[in-house]
């Protein structure tokens, strides 16, 4: 418009008054206009914006937050469930009957021969089921899981139960409850104390056994609580801002 110029000194509520008072049918548009003046004056338009954003904001990091610890779990409970089958098979390949009954023919370094229990895959086994137990133990004792603390903490009281039989043939408990072995101590061991130990049902490895599988079990249905989410994935909301502001006109 020619001639009409606003300065920073323009008096608005003159100017919106005398929009009013132009047109006396328009006295309520011009109220109108006057209110939405002072709500733009006063902030109100820019408060509810920044409320809207904030809460947008929240929500974003919220869902952030959700993913990152879904994450977070997904590896724990991952990781528990590779343990614990790992201890499973170890402690089965220790329930064989054949592995302290059948007997090989070795000879010394004179070519002397002997008949003797397969000692060498023996102690090997053994090792392998101390070593995936200790796994276990460490990876159970971290776990948030009251499933997982809980099957831990009974395979624990499992093998203090068995402290004696176990420290027959070598194997020690610790104060971390993790197990060591005597490898000297475990090759002199009496084979029917090896296999009242780990061969059998009801015997110590059949119960190690047993609670890993519950452990693996739990882990496994964990996880299956986390299948609606993949790793890193954040949950957004798009904000359409055209519809936010066209409300306030």
């Amino acid at each position: 418009m020619s001639g009409f110029g606003i300065s920073g000194t323009t008096d608005y509520s003159a100017l919106f008054s005398s929009l009013s008072t132009n047109n006396s049918g328009s006295a309520s548009s011009g109220s109108n206009i006057l209110a939405d003046y002072a709500s733009i004056r006063n902030g109100s338009y820019a408060k509810l914006a920044k409320s809207y954003y904030g809460k947008s904001t929240n929500s974003r990091a919220a869902a952030a937050e959700k993913a990152e610890a879904e994450k977070e779990k997904k590896i724990e409970l991952s990781s528990t469930k590779n343990v614990s089958s790992k201890l499973s098979e170890a402690a089965t390949a220790l329930d064989d009957k054949a592995l302290f009954e059948n007997k090989i023919t070795v000879k010394d370094k004179d070519g002397n021969e002997t008949t003797d229990y397969d000692r060498e895959k023996i102690s090997k086994l053994v090792n392998n089921f101390v070593d995936s137990y200790n796994a276990m133990v460490k990876n159970g004792g971290d776990s948030t899981d009251n499933s997982v603390l809980r099957s831990s903490l009974t395979m624990v009281n499992t093998t203090k139960v068995n402290e004696g039989l176990l420290g027959k043939v070598g194997i020690s408990i610790g104060e971390d409850n993790t197990l060591s072995v005597d490898e000297d101590a475990l090759k002199k061991a009496d084979v029917g104390t090896l296999k009242t130990l780990f061969s059998g049902h009801s015997s110590y490895g059949s119960n190690i056994q047993s609670s890993a599988s519950t452990i693996q079990r739990a882990a496994q249905s964990g996880l299956g609580t986390l299948s609606g989410y993949t790793a890193g994935a954040v949950s957004t909301q798009n904000v359409d801002t055209g519809s936010l502001f066209s409300s306030f006109t």
